[in-house]
């Protein structure tokens, strides 16, 4: 996979920080923040390895969006 492909995101159960990397357009630093966020569902798949639930990573960034439009109503 090169670093421009787009993650077929409906063949999997969980994504890795690359794929993060992928979908959101983010750098790896900035993907490694948010897996290590109290309010991101991320989980350790080994000593060093990180994934989170396709489901869940969905569901957080719904929930964000949702908290952005009320945030920006107000202000």
């Amino acid at each position: 996979m090169n670093e421009f492909e787009i993650v077929n995101t409906e063949d999997v159960l969980c994504f890795t920080p690359n794929d993060v990397m992928k979908i959101l357009n983010r750098s790896k630093s900035q993907v490694y923040e948010l897996f290590r966020r109290e309010d991101f569902p991320s989980f350790k798949t080994g000593e060093r390895s990180l994934a989170v639930k396709r489901v869940d990573f969905y569901k957080w960034q719904e929930e964000k969006k949702e908290e952005f439009k009320k945030w920006k109503q107000q202000h």
